[in-house]
């Protein structure tokens, strides 16, 4: 991949490839298993069956995933380098957490202002279209 995307977006299509290479990895299992020839369980004999899942099948099961894992490789290699030590992360994420908390109560403090404005506009208008029914029953 030639550009840079942004990390949101890389981390989204990381997230994309695993999850494609997680269902191959489920339904290529699920498909060998479903396929493969009978195993005898100790002495019983086991029927003549046709052979299990072709090899080239598998081959071709085994390219796949082994093609998913690269581009997945190339994905997580696009991800910025961490320059920030535990402490020095942890500490990032204490004051992102801090300033989240604080614009939080900042927007709780406008909301609960704005509530009260709507309250007193609701208050005038009932009042002016109760004068107005009244002027216009005159």
């Amino acid at each position: 991949m030639a550009e840079e995307l942004p990390a949101v977006d890389l981390i989204t299509q990381i997230q994309d490839h695993l999850n494609d290479l997680c269902a191959m990895f489920f339904n290529f299992a699920g498909s060998l298993q479903r396929d493969a020839a009978a195993v005898a369980v100790g002495e019983e004999q086991v029927p003549d069956q046709p052979v299990g899942v072709p090899k080239h099948d598998i081959k071709a099961m085994a390219t796949q995933i082994v093609q998913a894992s690269k581009q997945l490789d190339e994905l997580i290699c696009q991800l910025p380098e961490l320059s920030l030590t535990e402490g020095q992360q942890l500490d990032k994420i204490s004051r992102v957490k801090s300033a989240s908390e604080s614009q939080g109560q900042e927007l709780r403090e406008a909301v609960q202002l704005a509530e009260g404005r709507l309250a007193l506009v609701q208050d005038m208008f009932a009042a002016l279209a109760d004068e107005v029914l009244e002027f216009a029953g005159d």
